[in-house]
């Protein structure tokens, strides 16, 4: 059975990527994130072994939604070991992801509570170059939580503004989540207020013009997985010295072959 491989290198120039566009921004968290085309196939059944000729194999852990760290070593780069998996050939994506760092739960003010918008802008800006003049630009943020009684309270000259957090209208967040969405307010930044958050957010999400966000889950609904034919039960010991590879799509985006 030919299993899912990819070079390290590949997956290196994919994370590095990320890593110069990121440069300079604080409020960021960059990984790669490894997902199945086939349907039913979660990150928990997802295995990845780096493997090097002469070298233990060195197993990469995956978060519960398949993220994972590439460690960025000069002599991995030089032996170029392959990244082994325990799915079939050709049924897994790779894609490098930027996150934004949610704020702490407590006290804090408004500045610190919408300081990912600017650095989500910047990014933009970055990723679009000379076309960075049409690119969307982010009006907030929506902040992801899983416990339902969260709450935000921004305390203002005018009294006390206080939102809870509620089921969100968006299909790219999961049903059990609940979502508090902050509109960046100039005047706000400008008094920076004492904000009071309940609980901290599990993700940060921008908040774009209506049409993006139909987009955004538009593209999501579209997206549509393999029926899987139960060949994911994969034992990665079987797969030991398999090392060819061949790479689908490079670039910020790859299938792994």
């Amino acid at each position: 059975m030919p299993y899912a491989t990819v070079t390290y290198d590949k997956l290196h120039d994919m994370q590095q990527k990320s890593v110069d566009t990121g440069k300079g921004l604080d409020h960021i968290d960059i990984s790669l994130h490894v997902t199945s085309t086939l349907c039913g196939v979660t990150a928990a059944d997802i295995h990845l072994q780096m493997q090097s000729a002469g070298k233990p194999p060195v197993n990469l852990a995956l978060t519960e939604d398949g993220g994972f760290k590439l460690p960025m070593d000069p002599g991995l780069y030089k032996d170029n070991p392959t990244i082994v998996s325990n799915q079939p050939k050709h049924s897994l994506q790779i894609s490098a992801s930027i996150n934004f760092l949610p704020p702490a739960a407590g006290t804090s003010d408004y500045r610190t509570l919408i300081a990912d918008v600017a650095q989500i802008n910047t990014l933009i800006h970055r990723e679009a170059g000379m076309l960075s003049w049409f690119a969307p630009k982010v009006k907030g943020l929506i902040f992801v939580f899983s416990d339902k009684t969260a709450m935000l309270t921004i305390h203002t000259s005018n009294g006390n503004t206080v939102t809870h957090a509620k089921s969100s209208p968006y299909p790219f967040i999961p049903n059990d989540d609940s979502i508090i969405q902050v509109i960046y307010d100039k005047d706000l930044y400008t008094s920076n207020p004492v904000v009071d958050l309940k609980v901290a957010p599990i993700g940060v999400i921008p908040l774009m013009d209506p049409d993006v966000m139909k987009k955004m889950s538009a593209a999501r609904d579209e997206k549509k997985c393999k029926p899987n034919t139960g060949q994911n039960k994969l034992d990665p010991a079987s797969h030991a010295n398999q090392s060819h590879v061949e790479q689908d799509q490079p670039g910020y985006r790859n299938l792994m072959s």
